[in-house]
């Protein structure tokens, strides 16, 4: 496991503490992963039960298993309730997305970030317009109807707009990341 500044961490000897300092200091990560499945201040608040979760269960946590990918997943579940109690939200990103979302936020050394790389380049060739219907949508959480107010175009409008980015966002990365050495 990787810890900030690089220094590698055995798993077998890393205390609770280590592993709960660590969640905290990738609360930045795990936050914009959230915010792909819920609104903002929902995710906010799914953060912090994912925290209370994980403190209460850190224990349980096998060594050796990647800790991200077990936050993650916990913190996916509590959103999946999350979401079943407010209702009907925003559409879900595909599995697709969250899966390539899994695979940037995790650690495997064998793919040191170059997911997370393929992504930025392919969301850096985006035009702004695109850019930013993006960030309202995932990055501030604001819903359709607010995307569409904001950029003066339809709800439904909107909508097929980020299936499209979203899906040529996929093609994007997975070409990039057949083409690199």
């Amino acid at each position: 496991m990787l810890v900030p500044g690089g220094r590698n961490m055995d798993m077998a000897t890393v205390s609770d503490e280590d592993l709960l300092r660590r969640f905290v200091q990738e609360r930045d990560l795990l936050l914009g992963y959230l915010r792909l499945l819920l609104p903002v201040d929902q995710a906010e608040d799914v953060f912090q039960e994912t925290f209370l979760v994980v403190h209460r269960r850190v224990g349980d946590f096998e060594r050796g298993r990647d800790f991200g990918a077990w936050v993650r997943g916990i913190a996916r579940n509590l959103a999946m309730k999350a979401r079943e109690r407010h209702g009907r939200l925003r559409p879900m990103p595909s599995e697709a997305l969250l899966a390539l979302a899994d695979r940037a936020l995790g650690e495997e050394e064998d793919e040191p970030e170059a997911d997370l790389g393929a992504l930025r380049d392919c969301l850096a060739q985006l035009p702004a317009a695109q850019r930013r219907l993006l960030d309202l949508r995932y990055r501030s959480g604001f819903d359709l109807a607010a995307i569409a107010e904001q950029v003066g175009r339809t709800a439904a409008a909107i909508q097929v707009a980020l299936s499209r980015l979203r899906s040529s966002l996929q093609a994007c990365v997975r070409n990039r990341l057949r083409t690199t050495p």
